[in-house]
């Protein structure tokens, strides 16, 4: 993997996980919810499975 010149805030929860990520060699799956029921399903299977999981909100 290439290396990422940019930096942001050591505070930015999204970055911490995309980099650990990066650093690491996995990816991080990014799902479109479409509701409540598909916003806690998603919750629920990432905490299940202990993974990191990126919420997409569809208009």
């Amino acid at each position: 993997m290439a290396n990422n010149p940019i930096t942001y805030p050591t505070s930015n929860l999204t970055w911490q996980i995309l980099n650990h990520a990066n650093e690491h060699d996995y990816a991080v799956g990014a799902y479109n919810c479409y509701n409540n029921d598909g916003i806690m399903a998603l919750i629920h299977a990432a905490e299940c499975k202990r993974s990191a999981a990126i919420i997409q909100l569809f208009p």
